[in-house]
């Protein structure tokens, strides 16, 4: 049975403040430096510069807590995304890595986990990260997802192929596995195939920018050139930041202007 968010966040709140009180009474621990009260006004600190966006103030409020109580998961959890949120992504893995030894529940790191070894740029890890949190939490969709995505970057297309299929068997609107599946059938010249699942995604979702991509990859591939950078073009102004869809596009309109 799996356990909901408000229970989980209830034990962990549990053993917060009981690992605190209980080490002031254990024979042969040294006492604590901070009370019970002082551990809460800390955390309730930690919790507000989270909530105003003030990450910079939240681990030096955050350390005399976790030298307190360095295995605290609740603490641990904050740590990470903390060190997310300001680019330290060493330090983010390093602490879901803690994370995951000592949480009762270690699948909630993910896929945090595999996203800072991939911000790192470090694929294996990143890859035997995510192959970690779906052993944890078998049944999880999502977890297949990031696993399926991690082996397609590492070019491991028959392990992700299978992935996905898994997925859309399980959830056949789950439009990001539809299009990875997609993404394959591209590579592997299924261009019938390709083409009706991303019509799919883009018939529920016309804005969807990866279904755009995708779609601009197939026309391509189908010598329709015009209809490729149109759907680019639509899908550049709806995230203009997207660098695969710019570097497409940038191929495609610089042949069209020197097509003879």
């Amino acid at each position: 049975m799996s356990v909901g968010p408000t229970i989980r966040a209830g034990v962990l709140l549990g053993l917060a403040w009981g690992v605190l009180w209980a080490a002031r009474f254990i024979p042969g621990v040294q006492p604590r430096s901070l009370s019970p009260q002082s551990a809460q006004r800390l955390w309730l600190a930690c919790q507000e510069a989270q909530r105003a966006g003030h990450y910079d103030k939240i681990l030096p409020l955050l350390e005399p807590l976790r030298v307190s109580s360095p295995d605290n998961p609740i603490y641990l959890s904050m740590a990470a995304q903390t060190y997310q949120q300001l680019g330290r992504a060493r330090e983010e893995a390093q602490t879901w890595e803690r994370y995951i030894r000592v949480a009762p529940f270690p699948a909630d790191a993910c896929p945090a986990l595999g996203q800072s070894y991939e911000r790192l740029g470090q694929d294996d890890q990143a890859l035997d990260a995510h192959e970690r949190c779906l052993a944890m939490d078998p049944s999880n969709t999502d977890l297949m997802l990031y696993l399926a995505i991690a082996f397609e970057h590492r070019g491991k297309f028959a392990q992700a192929e299978s992935l996905y299929t898994q997925i859309v068997e399980r959830a056949p609107d789950y439009a990001d596995a539809q299009l990875g599946l997609a993404r394959i059938e591209l590579r592997t010249s299924r261009l019938d195939t390709a083409q009706w699942r991303v019509e799919k995604v883009l018939h529920k979702s016309p804005e969807n920018v990866d279904a755009l991509l995708a779609m601009a990859l197939i026309d391509e591939k189908l010598g329709r050139r015009e209809r490729a950078i149109q759907r680019l073009q639509k899908a550049h102004a709806l995230n203009p930041a997207y660098e695969d869809v710019s570097h497409v596009l940038f191929r495609l309109t610089r042949k069209q202007i020197t097509a003879p």
